[in-house]
């Protein structure tokens, strides 16, 4: 009920006068690989390190871009490889503390890292679910085409919930899935690897990123790493091995 509370609170929240709000920078980039562009109240420009983010940016990465944003409260954002992602609202005071925050990831890989703002005033926004965090650390995954979303949660707790309002709680080691129908998690196994495989590439390589933006990854998630077997083996494991026996004399007797 909390969760949906304030999640409510945050759709009904009227919108924001946006000039006063457009013109102050809500962030900048501490890290940037090429190939990637914002658009929005400054019009297209290319990403570049210490470069400004605002409220409304629509940030586009290519196959090889990658971007790490540090807003105003101390919240870390990155933006994956061949990724797209709108900041709807980050609406902050004289204390730089954000009074809302909303993103919306439309396709790609992100890792959402939350600041020093009550963690009530984020929210996070996919085409399939909606995430609610609490002193939150994760990385999230959106399909492109049919738009399937994955939120790994690192550290703390996530509030994940389905297009009709359908919430699970995810806490750390977790992976949700959401689609238009519903929200389910993937225990650790065979899927959860190939899903981190093929989606989470800041999971598979960490290199590159700025202190603070790294997370610590448990190797039972590392692509290629030690993973719980689905199925334990029944069979009784073969006995020890005799030893062999003697090698007869010349006589045909063994040694003495």
């Amino acid at each position: 009920m909390r969760m949906r509370a304030y999640l409510l609170g945050l759709f009904a929240s009227a919108a924001i006068s946006g000039q006063s709000v457009a013109l102050d920078p809500s962030g900048e980039t501490v890290g940037v690989d090429p190939d990637a562009e914002a658009n929005g109240v400054t019009g297209l420009r290319i990403v570049e390190i210490k470069g400004p983010i605002f409220t409304g940016d629509t940030i586009t990465t290519d196959i090889h871009g990658r971007v790490q944003i540090l807003f105003i409260d101390d919240t870390k954002f990155v933006v994956g490889p061949n990724s797209k992602v709108v900041i709807d609202a980050f609406v902050f005071d004289a204390n730089k503390t954000a009074q809302q925050v909303s993103i919306s990831a439309v396709k790609g890989a992100f890792r959402f890292i939350t600041g020093n703002s009550p963690k009530q005033n984020y929210l996070i926004k996919t085409p399939t679910m909606t995430i609610g965090v609490r002193g939150t650390s994760l990385d999230l995954a959106v399909r492109a085409g049919n738009g399937e979303s994955m939120v790994f949660t690192h550290e703390g707790l996530t509030d994940v919930c389905d297009p009709v309002r359908r919430c699970m709680e995810g806490n750390a080691g977790s992976m949700i899935v959401g689609t238009q129908e519903s929200v389910r998690s993937v225990p650790p196994g065979l899927d959860q690897a190939q899903r981190i495989t093929a989606f989470f590439p800041l999971l598979a390589s960490q290199d590159g990123l700025v202190q603070g933006f790294v997370v610590p990854v448990p190797v039972t998630v590392q692509p290629g790493g030690t993973n719980p077997p689905i199925h334990k083996t029944t069979e009784n494991p073969l006995p020890p091995s005799s030893p062999p026996p003697p090698t007869p004399t010349g006589n045909g007797r063994p040694p003495p």
